[in-house]
């Protein structure tokens, strides 16, 4: 296959797309991009082969994670007040969620591996 990151990333973006359908359809509360995240989720611990195809264009998105985040920040960083003290409760509850998001993130990849084999 001569681009396995482009392929991959289709097939990304198509879960992603479900889950957002999902969530704008039934009206949920939860984000459609964090739907789209546990049915990917699901799906590589429920099929193992979807694994290898999903890894290279998971590997670029990641990459490019923070080029995503900078627009947003900047705009949030422009409309905050940050002399407010629940300012800097909200911003150290979105640390200590990002960072224990971070971690069972990477608890469940290593488990993943581990099982497969690959770490």
């Amino acid at each position: 296959m001569p681009f396995p990151q482009l392929l991959s990333i289709v097939m990304l973006i198509a879960i992603y797309a479900i889950g957002e359908f999902l969530g704008f359809y039934f009206r949920l509360p939860i984000p459609g991009s964090a739907i789209g995240l546990v049915f990917c989720t699901l799906a590589m611990v429920g099929i193992p082969a979807l694994r290898p195809p999903l890894r290279p264009g998971a590997l670029v998105l990641l990459a490019l994670v923070p080029l995503f985040l900078v627009p947003v920040l900047v705009r949030m960083a422009v409309a905050i007040d940050f002399t407010a003290l629940t300012t800097w409760l909200a911003i150290g509850i979105l640390c200590a969620a990002s960072l224990l998001g971070a971690l069972l993130a990477g608890v469940t990849a290593k488990f993943i591996l581990k099982r497969d084999g690959e770490a």
